[in-house]
């Protein structure tokens, strides 16, 4: 049966499905390059080495050439934009570089205000690296609600506050995944894989206007996204870059039930590897082997019958598959939701003082087993819809007509 979008209505919105994005997390010596901004280098440097990572700091963006140093050799690059020097761009050849350095195997976190400065017309060069687009900027503390499963925002509330700061306004584009959205700046944070690498894109501005938004939440988020582009160029390739979630109601079934891995030796030698789960309602199977110089095979990650005795609740676990051979480790996140759905509500306009809590009654006295997130604008309903199961829309009685004619259509858009 199709989904339909009425107002008034509780909608259940199909297919969308909550996913984990992989992350690569190794271990021994991590280099990180830092193109600084005049400001923020400084703050990111000390995150980061607090997290065990050696960094070099280098010069300007628009004075970064792509030899000064070259990307190569590093494990990540940090680009940072967001203090001095954001209306000069980065020279061709440094852009050049950098996707080159992408396509190759590296990883790269970019931060603001490079999406203003492609909107005037740098950074063209790197364009398909740029996956968060400009349509405005804002300077305020901003609310941030994770939307993804990933490791990048491991550790993370599934909501917190940034502290004042620089910020683009925007949407993500093209094959990006978004992790994180803000009902005040749209997508602040996004992944893609590029070639054989990865980016992560920030949408804050790091220390713009002698902002310091570094939190713990945002120290964490740095120090998880910089660990995930450390290490798409080992040996051991591991995909699809997606995690598993699965869902079913108290008893099962559970669908998917399973996700097939491909691991690939990337490498001419040949490397020992493993794969294991920690949760007993989770199997990966086979769980070690031998791969040969250039070889593949597959592992199956499932959903056991040890699932049908849990009751209802949010389960979390992680796979780890180990090249034993070098000792690194790359993670897939698992999440199965029993009984459980996600229901965002749309509040714009409805009075929050009455006919809202009545109806978040009315469905408490049936069922307590869900997850309530608020949409405030209607305009944001593609950036928070993913992840959610129910799209509630209460009686948005303080609405005018003209109102509820912009509102309607983009409602009715989804799914």
């Amino acid at each position: 049966m199709e989904p339909r979008s009425y107002l008034y209505q509780i909608v259940l919105v199909l297919a969308v499905v909550t996913v984990a994005v992989p992350a690569w997390a190794g271990v021994g010596s991590v280099e990180i390059l830092i193109i600084k901004d005049g400001s923020t280098e400084d703050d990111v440097a000390t995150i980061l080495a607090g997290a065990g990572m050696s960094t070099t700091i280098t010069v300007y963006d628009y004075q970064w050439d792509g030899t000064n140093p070259a990307p190569d050799g590093f494990d990540a690059v940090v680009l940072l934009d967001g203090y001095s020097g954001w209306a000069e761009g980065m020279p061709a050849s440094g852009q050049n570089a950098l996707s080159d350095y992408v396509s190759s195997g590296g990883g790269l976190l970019i931060t603001e205000w490079v999406a203003f400065e492609y909107n005037g017309g740098r950074y063209s060069s790197m364009g398909e690296l740029i996956i968060i687009r400009r349509s405005g900027g804002a300077t305020s503390t901003a609310t941030y609600r994770v939307v993804r499963e990933h490791e990048v925002t491991a550790g993370l509330p599934t909501e917190f506050t940034v502290p004042s700061h620089g910020s683009n306004v925007g949407s993500a584009v093209g094959a990006a995944t978004v992790l994180i959205t803000s009902p005040q700046m749209g997508d602040v944070v996004a992944i893609r894989e590029y070639g054989d690498g990865g980016i992560v894109q920030f949408a804050m501005a790091g220390n713009y206007m002698d902002k310091n938004p570094w939190n713990l939440e945002m120290q964490q988020l740095l120090v998880n996204a910089v660990e995930w582009l450390a290490g798409p160029g080992r040996a051991l390739k591991v995909e699809p870059l997606t995690g598993f979630a699965s869902s079913g109601e108290e008893g099962g079934p559970f669908l998917p039930a399973c996700i097939t891995y491909t691991l690939t030796n990337t490498s001419v030698d040949a490397l020992e590897w493993t794969a294991t789960a920690t949760e007993p309602w989770v199997d990966a199977a086979p769980g070690s082997g031998t791969l040969a110089g250039g070889a593949s095979t597959t592992v199956d990650v499932c959903i056991t019958a040890n699932a049908n005795v849990l009751p209802a609740g949010i389960y979390t676990d992680t796979v780890s598959f180990c090249d034993v051979t070098d000792g690194t480790t790359q993670t897939r996140a698992v999440r199965l939701k029993v009984g459980i759905k996600n229901v965002l509500a749309y509040t714009q306009y409805t009075d929050k003082s009455r006919e809202y809590p009545n109806t978040l009654s009315a469905i408490d006295s049936v069922s307590t087993d869900y997850i309530l997130d608020e949409l405030n604008d209607y305009t944001q309903l593609g950036a928070m819809l993913p992840g959610h199961d129910v799209l509630l829309i209460p009686e948005q009685e303080r609405a005018s007509s003209s109102q509820l004619n912009s509102v309607g259509p983009r409602l009715g858009s989804y799914p």
